[in-house]
């Protein structure tokens, strides 16, 4: 059986686990992912509701969510602290109600799924984003033109969170 779980190993260094192991164990203690039973993602309690609380303290005005969507368009951004940005934003969609189709909120539910884990889960999030923004979507580049080399994360991300609003409305 394998899972999915991005550590943080050192300052800068992340590891995707995707077998436990002897390292496994230690490592958890120090950083929790999406597929790890205590991260609890939709409760009060758990590593994701911390971590939820300190991104949402990140990006509590409308600057710091500015700043992180320039960051994010720029291929800067972490892609787990954008996956719980998104999370966290397709929450919030959802309970305010301008979600009216339910497309983002079941993005959300993919997150938390770990669909997007994994050697292809950037892809599968590029695919899902491009499914909800639709027309909104920026052109995919062709293969072997100049763009085709450009991550298309960063791009289909920015587009997401402007496509909800997130500088205005938060998370």
């Amino acid at each position: 059986f394998y899972r999915c779980q991005r550590m943080l190993v050192g300052a800068r260094f992340t590891l995707l686990l995707l077998q436990p192991g002897p390292a496994t164990q230690e490592l958890r203690s120090i950083r929790m992912g999406w597929a790890d039973p205590e991260w609890r993602w939709g409760y009060g309690t758990g590593a994701a509701h911390d971590e939820a609380a300190r991104v949402r303290s990140k990006l509590a005005t409308a600057d710091a969510r500015r700043d992180f969507l320039f960051t994010t368009f720029a291929g800067q951004a972490g892609v787990e602290e954008l996956k719980m940005v998104l999370a966290l934003k397709c929450q919030r969609a959802r309970n305010r109600r301008y979600d009216e189709e339910g497309v983002w909120e079941s993005l959300m539910d993919e997150i938390a799924a770990c669909r997007f884990e994994g050697d292809d889960g950037e892809s599968a999030l590029c695919a899902a984003l491009r499914e909800r923004l639709r027309e909104r979507a920026p052109a995919e580049p062709m293969a072997g033109s100049a763009g085709s080399g450009v991550p298309q994360l960063p791009i289909l991300a920015a587009a997401a969170l402007q496509a909800l609003d997130f500088v205005d409305k938060g998370l």
